[in-house]
Order: C-alpha cells, then sequence, then structure tokens
C-alpha cells in the first residue's frame, strides 16, 4: 500500500521521520511489534474460523478482516514514511538492512 505519508503528518518533517525511525525507538519498536503479532493471532483465528456472528460484532468475520486491515495501515504508515525518507537521502528501500515492512512479510503485495 502506497500511503501519502505528507498528508497525515501534515507535511511536518519531525513527524514523518519519527514515522520512519518508529522501528528504531524502543517504544515504536515495541508497539509495531506487538500490532505485528496481533494481526498474525487475527489472520491465523479468521482462517481457522472464518464466520458471521450477527450476536456479537466484534467474532464477525467482516469486522475482524477489518480490523487486521486497519492494523496493517498503521504499519504501512511507519513502511511508507522510511520509503519517502529513503527517497529524499537518495537510497534504496531495499538494501537497507532493518527494511521490515509487514505487508512483504506477509507474502503480500507491497
Amino acid at each position: 500500500m502506497n500511503i501519502d505519508v505528507k498528508h497525515y503528518a501534515k507535511s511536518n518533517s519531525d513527524r514523518i521521520l519519527s514515522l520512519a525511525k518508529a522501528r528504531e525507538t524502543g517504544t515504536g519498536r515495541a508497539l509495531l511489534e506487538a500490532a505485528d503479532l496481533k494481526i498474525s493471532e487475527e489472520q491465523n483465528s479468521v482462517v481457522r474460523r472464518p464466520r458471521r456472528d450477527e450476536a456479537d460484532i466484534t467474532n464477525d468475520l467482516y469486522f475482524r478482516l477489518g480490523f487486521i486491515a486497519g492494523i496493517t495501515w498503521v504499519l504501512d504508515l511507519e513502511t511508507s514514511a522510511r520509503r519517502l525518507m529513503q527517497g529524499i537521502a537518495g537510497e534504496d528501500a531495499s538494501e537497507d538492512e532493518d527494511y521490515n515492512p509487514t505487508r512483504e512479510k506477509q507474502g503480500l503485495p507491497a
């Protein structure tokens, strides 16, 4: 997913840089790793037991898929910010050893 980072970071270079370096900070890394884990748990649960549940919307397949998409968007925001900063610096994202985009890690198109 290609997110317009400038729009969501209000074109503030400090915010864009903070997003791009989120995996390098203790708090950011912990938050993003927890989000990665939650996505994996939800995906496994949806694959094992896909179901519609009108009585409890939080167990409904569509709710859970939307939840996964929302967390993935947040993780992709960090990836898009990193790519933007690397583009500004003239670096290739694929050469970055720490480059760990969530979608590619899950086998999905970037």
